[in-house]
């Protein structure tokens, strides 16, 4: 309320001050713009490198290759489930589907970002710098005189103090209240229509001015949220196209899949055998014949056997079957399979052998004369004890007095007890 207290800056530039805030705002737009432009540039290179990716979606699904059993070639798809078994075979698709979309969604982005959002700002900057030059002219809205006429106000207050003092307390008067209350009181219209023209000037200023700014501000969050947007399409495509389908698809798939397909339904199901197939076992095999009593061994264990020429006896391992005499280096039948020697029974006789008692226990095994093997050779079998030899005379003067193999299968089921 008092006279000489202003509100309003008298003795300050605004039109300069405001000038600098929005050459600020100038710049912020232009480096929105020069990250817009970018974000075109790298919308066209992604463009470019999904192109490459797409091309590089080159699964070996439709290669011929040949097939171990047989000669001819087939599609390497064969081998594999069907597609649409949410399984390898289907990314091909999904990859191909993926790419294809965001090379679509990126060309979007960058017509949308050079033909709408980034020309749209660069009008505003052009139309701010207009916008700049205007309140810079407004530079003659704040000349004023209010400085001066506060000095003139401030003079009138102390002469009307004066004049006051002097009615009251002095009986020579040279100044008269009334005049000088007068004359302060144009002052302080004069002083407060400098002050309200210039009040007036701050307000319109300030008001354009943040209208102004309300316009900057909303240019920008409308690019940027037509930015987020693209960018959001493209982040939400990258989870509608690729990761939800993936996600869905293959890599919740049971990864026994492929190889229980390969195994059981492929081309090639003919090479594998179900895992629970049982393995076969010596003892459930059967074949004809399989107990056929003249396929038995009736005696082993080792004899000597003397030399025709030296009078020496040699040590060996003698198997004897209702049709064969075999000898054997060892003992071991599953090692030492091939007889060194094999007389057959057909063409042999037993005729004599040692008696109870004797020093030494042999028999004689004459061997006939056939043309193939040891014509008409006698062998001389040691062993040793009575008993053995008795027992290896008895069974083979059994078995080459007849060459009838029914009598000599009775014989052998006797002995056997078959």
């Amino acid at each position: 309320k008092q006279p000489l207290a202003v509100t309003v800056p008298y003795n300050l530039q605004p039109t300069e001050i405001l000038a600098q805030r929005f050459s600020c705002w100038k710049a912020i737009i232009k480096a929105v713009l020069i990250y817009l432009q970018e974000t075109c540039s790298i919308q066209d290179e992604i463009v470019r490198q999904q192109i490459r990716l797409s091309h590089a979606i080159n699964f070996p699904f439709n290669k011929k290759i040949a097939t171990p059993s047989s000669s001819a070639n087939v599609l390497m798809s064969k081998l594999f489930t069907p597609a649409g078994s949410k399984s390898i075979t289907d990314l091909p698709q999904v990859l191909g589907e993926y790419h294809n979309a965001m090379i679509q969604v990126a060309q979007y982005a960058s017509r949308e970002l050079n033909n709408t959002i980034i020309p749209r700002l660069a009008d505003l900057r052009r139309d701010l710098q207009v916008k700049i030059k205007e309140i810079k002219e407004l530079e003659t809205d704040f000349t004023n005189n209010l400085g001066k006429q506060l000095q003139v106000t401030k003079r009138e207050l102390q002469q009307y103090a004066q004049s006051l003092e002097q009615a009251k307390y002095s009986t020579s008067n040279s100044l008269d209240p009334y005049l000088c209350k007068q004359t302060l009181e144009k002052s302080i219209k004069r002083q407060l229509h400098e002050e309200n023209f210039l009040h007036d000037a701050f307000i319109n200023l300030q008001s354009s001015g943040g209208e102004l700014e309300k316009v900057i501000i909303h240019e920008i969050q409308s690019a940027l949220t037509q930015y987020a947007k693209l960018m959001g399409q493209e982040a939400q495509l990258v989870f509608d196209t690729l990761i939800s389908k993936l996600d869905s698809g293959f890599l919740n798939t049971d990864p026994a899949l492929e190889w229980s397909y390969y195994v059981n339904n492929s081309v090639n199901k003919d090479c594998f055998i179900p895992l629970d197939l049982p393995m076969r076992h010596f003892s459930k095999i059967s074949y004809k014949s399989q107990f056929d009593p003249l396929a038995n061994e009736l005696i082993s264990g080792f004899l000597e056997r003397r030399s025709k020429f030296l009078k020496s006896y040699t040590r060996g391992f003698y198997l004897l079957t209702p049709t064969f005499l075999h000898e054997f280096k060892t003992g071991d039948r599953k090692k030492d399979i091939v007889p060194i020697m094999s007389l057959s029974l057909n063409d042999c006789t037993v005729a004599e052998h040692s008696k109870r008692g004797a020093s030494e226990y042999k028999f004689v095994l004459h061997a006939k004369q056939n043309g193939l093997i040891h014509r008409g050779q006698n062998w001389v079998l040691r062993c040793d004890s009575y008993d053995i030899m008795f027992k290896w005379f008895d069974i083979m003067k059994k078995l080459t007095s007849t060459t009838d193999p029914k009598m000599r299968s009775k014989f052998v089921c006797e002995y056997l007890n078959l």
